[in-house]
């Protein structure tokens, strides 16, 4: 879902409420994800050989340091200030963490190192990660990688492609509390999500700009 939302706003393509406009430039950091699976799954939404993604830079396949490290965090700075991006995308936050997953001394690292100097510049980012086993636990990690975030979305799938997103933390009161996507797969192949026809997320004309 963060690639496809990358990939649309990086192309000026509709997606959630931001209607089609004009292209931001986005960066996407990823480390686990090769340049085929790259390749595949924005194929799958819609991209192929003729599609400009000039403004989706995608660091992958880089061996970059650990971003809880002065080292790695200089250096995600330094490319970042070079892309120039409007936003930027984690995939995911614990595979950019050198310290132990549940150390609040990692994520507090990570902040230091490379969240806080990206605030700084006026950089939005976008984080990735996984739950634990009992998801009413909310995600993996330690609670100082939650007390760091502007905005958590908790996703849920459901059967027939219902995406459920729900807000458990947010700094703004524009936010709504709760996200209704549907994915579809076309016979081609073709993935999109979309909000539902007649289903009210009240989320205000232009909030989601970034």
């Amino acid at each position: 879902l963060s690639l496809y939302v990358a990939a649309a706003i990086a192309t000026g393509r509709p997606v959630l409420d931001r209607p089609p406009g004009q292209p931001l430039k986005v960066a996407y950091i990823d480390v686990e994800m090769s340049r085929t699976e790259l390749r595949d799954y924005l194929e799958e939404y819609g991209y192929g050989p003729d599609t400009d993604l000039a403004n989706l830079r995608y660091l992958v396949d880089a061996p970059i340091p650990y971003l809880d490290t002065v080292e790695g965090g200089m250096e995600v700075v330094r490319w970042v200030e070079a892309v120039a991006p409007d936003v930027v995308f984690v995939d995911s936050i614990t595979s950019v963490l050198q310290g132990e997953e549940n150390s609040n001394d990692a994520y507090q690292r990570l902040f230091n190192f490379t969240i806080a100097p990206l605030k700084r510049a006026g950089i939005p980012t976008v984080w990735t990660g996984n739950s634990g086993k009992d998801r009413e636990k909310g995600s993996r990690g330690g609670s100082r990688k939650e007390d760091l975030m502007d905005c958590i979305w908790r996703m849920e799938r459901q059967d027939g492609g219902v995406i459920n997103l729900h807000n458990t933390k947010r700094r703004a009161s524009w936010i709504p509390q709760k996200l209704v996507l549907q994915r579809d797969v076309a016979d081609s192949g073709l993935i999109t999500y979309a909000v539902p026809d007649g289903d009210v997320n009240e989320i205000p004309v232009g909030a989601m700009d970034v």
